[in-house]
């Protein structure tokens, strides 16, 4: 195979794996997260109710409220609502920037 031949078919398989890529899709309530990073915490939640929820389950984000929000303004945290199986999860997210244009994430359970 060529180079060129390579290049061409390393760009294709790029384009397909971008065209599967799921749009970003709002969450419900009030999260201050852009779109990008409600799909980051979105997966990232989604991957604890992997392990928690039962197996034919199907957990979504019912809603989003921002809870407090930091003396600098920009560090912020909010309860996630998951609805499982009819029963609603609270999660607890907490944003802290980065200070480089980005933010830093935590999620956790709350009890």
């Amino acid at each position: 195979m060529t180079r060129a031949t390579s290049k061409i078919l390393l760009l294709i398989a790029m384009l397909a794996v971008a065209a599967c890529s799921p749009k970003a899709v709002p969450v419900p309530g009030a999260t201050t997260a852009n779109l990008t990073l409600q799909a980051d915490v979105t997966k990232n939640i989604m991957l604890i109710e992997k392990g928690r929820a039962p197996a034919r389950a199907d957990p979504k984000i019912a809603n989003t409220a921002v809870l407090e929000r930091g003396a600098d303004g920009a560090s912020t945290a909010e309860r996630w609502t998951v609805d499982r199986c009819g029963q609603p999860v609270n999660y607890r997210v907490s944003y802290v920037p980065d200070g480089q244009g980005g933010t830093y994430f935590i999620v956790a359970e709350e009890k």
